[in-house]
Order: structure tokens, then sequence, then C-alpha cells
């Protein structure tokens, strides 16, 4: 088929276009307009060796307290692997986790982290209100000062959590996703059924 009799299938089903396209539409702003906002949050927390020796002759006490707290947000790191670890978060938050459990905390965990530049390490997380939020990295931060406690007591050592911030953000509805991609696969799916329905009728090759 030429390129007019494409335009002339669609003048010929101009109606059914656009009702399914339409449809789309109207199917994409319902699920808009029943999107639970969630809230993102994030915690960002900075580790070092509290208590390090300088002398004169020797410069580089300082850079091997990097070093060595570098190594240490390996650790804490794998604090977050622990399941009590989280539990205790929850717990601490007094949150019940199986109203923030998802298909995603399943597949994924509750908390996503990763080290930042050395010796930072973010955290992030998504709750179903702001409160929640707040009240969780507020926890988290309790939880991993308790355990830097013990580790300090047990190892001898003297890490520290030098720096902490957090923030939270509202996750809006995302109408130009939803929109976009509503608009989008009514347009495929109502020229695929057009000219199915054209080939049964036996009219797709016929040009006025």
């Amino acid at each position: 088929m030429h390129f007019q009799e494409y335009l002339l299938v669609l003048k010929r089903r101009l109606s059914f276009f656009i009702t399914v396209v339409l449809l789309f539409l109207l199917v994409s702003i319902v699920v808009g307009m029943t999107f639970t906002p969630r809230y993102d949050a994030t915690s960002f927390m900075t580790f070092a060796l509290e208590d390090y020796q300088t002398t004169e002759n020797y410069k580089y006490s300082n850079y091997y307290a990097q070093e060595a707290a570098l190594e240490f947000t390996r650790t804490v790191s794998g604090w977050y692997k622990d399941p009590r670890f989280q539990e205790h978060v929850f717990r601490v938050a007094n949150v019940p986790f199986e109203e923030e459990d998802t298909l995603k905390t399943k597949l994924l965990g509750f908390f996503s982290t990763k080290r930042i530049e050395r010796q930072n390490i973010r955290t992030k997380f998504s709750t179903t209100t702001n409160k929640r939020g707040e009240d969780l990295v507020d926890a988290l931060e309790r939880v991993i000062v308790h355990r830097l406690d013990a580790y300090n007591t047990v190892s001898k050592a003297k890490y520290k959590l030098a720096y902490s911030t957090n923030w939270i953000e509202k996750e809006e509805t995302p109408w130009a996703i939803l929109l976009v991609g509503a608009l989008f696969f009514g347009i495929i799916l109502s020229i695929f059924l057009i000219y199915i329905k054209e080939g049964y009728s036996g009219k797709v090759l016929l040009a006025e």
C-alpha cells in the first residue's frame, strides 16, 4: 500500500481512532488521580576516625585515618544487608514494616545504599507518609550510632559519625509519563486494530 492509501484507511476509521486514543487518555487520568503519593527520603552520612596521632616528623597520620574511615564505610554498608538491622530501624522508629512492605522492597530491600566519594554513605528509601520518613531517617541514624558504639567497644577503634543530613521529597504524580505513554500506546493500538478490521473486511487494498 502507498502512503495515501494508509491515510484513506485512517480517514474511514477516524472516529474509531479518536475513540481508542481518548479511551487510553481517560484511563491514564483515572490512574493518575488514584495514584498514591509516596515520599522519597535520603540520608547522607560521613564517617571518620576520631583519634589518630600526629607528630612533627610524621605527616601522614591524617591520610591513613581517612583511608581507615574509607574502609570502615564498607563495614557500615554491610550492616544494611543484615535483616536484623532493618528490623531494628523500624522498631526504633515505631513504624510497622508490613505497612511499608511492597513488591519493590521484597525484590530489592527497603534501604538502597551507595558509598559516595570515600567516607560517605547515601541511603534512600520510600515511605507512605512524610512523618514516617522523618521517623525512619531519625531511627536510621540512631541505629547506626548504636552499632558504631558497639563496634568501637569490640574493636577498640574510635570511629565516629562525623556528619549527617537528610531530606524528604514528595513523589508527585507522573502526569507527563502517564499522558504521553497513553497517547503513544493509544495511537499504536488504534492503528493496529484499524488495519486488522480493514483486513478482515477486505477494504485495506481498496483506494478511493
